[in-house]
């Protein structure tokens, strides 16, 4: 029984592993706040970190519950808090190791986590 149970960890690790995706990282840079802290700027840079060296040319970029923004740019919305990269990026693409900025004003004090997911090669 015991074995079963290790194996059937061990197998979802690495199932986990295989499929997560770093193939983006974000770098964020609080720009300016004011209004006693209710708005602040934010500039995020977006990596192409693919560990296969691969062009990306489109990513569903997704803030945490911390993201309420008060306006974006460099970025394309598609629904509240989920964006894809500009259309620029869908034409050329995002090589490895270049980076892409987007910034934001955001209504809460707070860094956001962002994720990616839906990359496209």
């Amino acid at each position: 029984m015991f074995k079963k149970v290790l194996f059937f960890i061990l197998s979802f690790a690495l199932f986990s592993f295989a499929f997560g995706d770093n193939s983006l990282t974000f770098t964020q840079t609080k720009i300016k706040e004011w209004d006693n802290g209710n708005h602040v700027q934010w500039e995020v840079v977006i990596v192409n970190t693919d560990p296969s060296n691969r062009t990306i040319t489109d990513a569903l970029i997704i803030g945490n519950e911390n993201f309420k923004p008060d306006g974006t740019w460099n970025l394309e919305i598609t629904q509240d808090n989920k964006y894809h990269l500009p259309s620029y990026i869908n034409q050329h693409g995002l090589k490895f190791g270049s980076n892409h900025t987007f910034g934001f004003i955001n209504t809460i004090n707070s860094q956001v986590t962002f994720t990616a997911s839906d990359i496209k090669y």
